[in-house]
């Protein structure tokens, strides 16, 4: 019997309805999976915001949540929380909060992180205890699987997968490397 090849897996493609930094026509896009609570997606997100430092409008980076209950029980409320500042166009400011402080991601915290970034708190809750973006965080992660990602953070430079380090110059190298 013959070997058989690996099963393909395909990465959803980025629509406009998703989470964004940059512009959609960008060199390269990555698409990253990434749990809030998780420490290599935090190592991940600042290497990201180096990087787009660095390649300025080169780079475009769409972010898809892959919460990791089993190892992470804040992970998922988290990334409601980042969906109920999306949906008040805050997305940005508070994922960032949640990876600077994901050593705090309670439901306490989260709305102070929400009064951070100066949203509106009554429907930030209703929005979050009411799991109005529980269905998009979980379409997130099924996008994920259907991908291949097991676990986050799990990283796509213009639709291939990534397997390196997350420190910004392997990053830089393996983006070089796609280019050529």
């Amino acid at each position: 019997m013959e070997p058989q090849p690996p099963p393909q897996h395909a990465l959803r493609p980025v629509t406009a309805d998703e989470h964004i930094l940059g512009n959609l026509d960008a060199t390269v896009l990555l698409v990253k999976y990434g749990d809030f609570e998780c420490p290599n997606s935090q190592r991940l997100h600042f290497a990201l915001i180096e990087l787009r430092e660095r390649l300025q409008e080169r780079l475009t980076i769409v972010f898809r949540h892959f919460p990791q209950g089993n190892l992470h029980p804040h992970a998922h409320k988290a990334a409601e929380a980042a969906e109920a500042a999306a949906a008040q166009g805050h997305f940005w400011p508070m994922h960032a909060l949640l990876f600077a402080h994901q050593d705090a991601l309670s439901n306490g915290f989260l709305v102070e992180y929400a009064l951070q970034v100066g949203l509106d708190i009554p429907r930030f809750l209703q929005e979050v205890s009411g799991g109005v973006h529980r269905e998009r965080v979980e379409a997130d992660r099924q996008s994920g699987q259907a991908a291949g990602v097991e676990v986050a953070p799990a990283l796509f430079i213009d639709q291939v997968r990534y397997r390196g380090g997350w420190s910004t110059p392997e990053l830089l190298a393996a983006i070089e490397s796609e280019r050529r």
